[in-house]
């Protein structure tokens, strides 16, 4: 049997069961993004409790960013190019709009990876020169260190050209699982070795708030390493499996990149959840709305019982005259 190669390009491969999973997993990337990256805004922006200014605040709103590209931006051309081709609209893979978006997708994706490690290098200095951070690391200038990071992701994606996207995501997965690992056991190898160190010394106050951050950075580590040992296997197998169709290897080469583009989607609404400052500051400024909200009802309630009441008396009045 003769060996016939399958399209370079994932996007050339389109069949119904794939493009309608593709399609419920860029609405899901679409939601998440959207939520996740204005709720991050709106809690660091409004600052309830005015204690989210610090220089973590600044990496995660890279992290928001990121997200709400990817989500607004990229994952309504990638719906635009599913549902133009469930409806047999005939579209080259290679459009404009849609090399636009993957490209988007990747820069988005990678800066995300550039705010998690960001966060242990971040973490790592507050317990190991905590004087020195409270005094030189600031919202502001960490916000200008983040822009390093986003020219590298903006320059990173252009290896797409050269690659194609199942070998692009063979190199994105790979750099996805490298930049979880090393945080990973950096936290584990020195930060809570720090932390060890500054209990002795009986820094407690410090201990008990860093520890709690440390230790739930690193379990949203362990997650982020979830996504991308998957999505690198998938890649691996659809580029060296000889005997795979051509639908299994576009099956896997596009699975891999929708999960890469989940991780994006999910990250900043899972620190956002998971990081008490942020979860309860998001409590605060809803429980505020509910409560302006229900004031407000009870005023206009009040407004108006006392023109009935003032409608009941001028009509009584006149009644009386006549």
């Amino acid at each position: 049997m003769e060996y016939t190669p399958c399209e370079e390009d994932a996007f050339a491969a389109n069949w119904v069961e794939l493009l309608y999973f593709e399609l419920l997993a860029s609405i899901c990337s679409f939601v998440l993004a959207g939520v996740s990256g204005t709720l991050i805004y709106l809690v660091v922006i409004k600052n309830p409790h005015k204690k989210l200014r610090t220089s973590l605040s600044a990496v995660v709103i890279t992290m928001a960013t990121g997200s709400l590209l990817m989500g607004l931006i990229a994952e309504p051309l990638f719906m635009y190019f599913t549902i133009a081709t469930l409806n047999d609209v005939i579209i080259n893979p290679q459009a404009p709009f849609l090399l636009f978006a993957i490209l988007l997708s990747f820069t988005s994706s990678m800066a995300t990876l550039f705010s998690v490690v960001g966060i242990t290098v971040n973490r790592y200095l507050f317990v190991t020169v905590p004087g020195w951070f409270k005094l030189n690391v600031s919202f502001n200038r960490t916000l200008i260190a983040t822009s390093m990071g986003w020219i590298i992701a903006i320059s990173y994606p252009f290896l797409y050209f050269n690659t194609g996207l199942r070998r692009y995501c063979i190199l994105h997965s790979t750099a996805g699982v490298l930049f979880t690992t090393f945080p990973l056991i950096f936290t584990f190898a020195w930060i809570f070795n720090k932390l060890e160190a500054l209990k002795n010394r009986g820094q407690v106050q410090l201990i008990v708030q860093e520890a709690c951050v440390s230790y739930k950075h690193s379990w949203l580590l362990v997650a982020s390493l979830g996504c991308y040992v998957p999505a690198l296997v998938m890649t691996i197998i659809a580029e060296l499996c000889s005997d795979c169709s051509c639908m299994s290897k576009a099956w896997l080469t596009r699975t891999s990149f929708l999960i890469t583009r989940l991780h994006c989607a999910i990250c900043p609404v899972a620190y956002a959840i998971y990081l008490n400052q942020y979860r309860s500051a998001m409590r605060n400024m809803v429980f505020k709305k509910m409560v302006h909200e229900s004031v407000m009802s009870s005023i206009r309630r009040t407004e108006r019982e006392i023109n009935c009441f003032e409608m009941s008396k001028t009509s009584g009045i006149r009644t009386a005259k006549l």
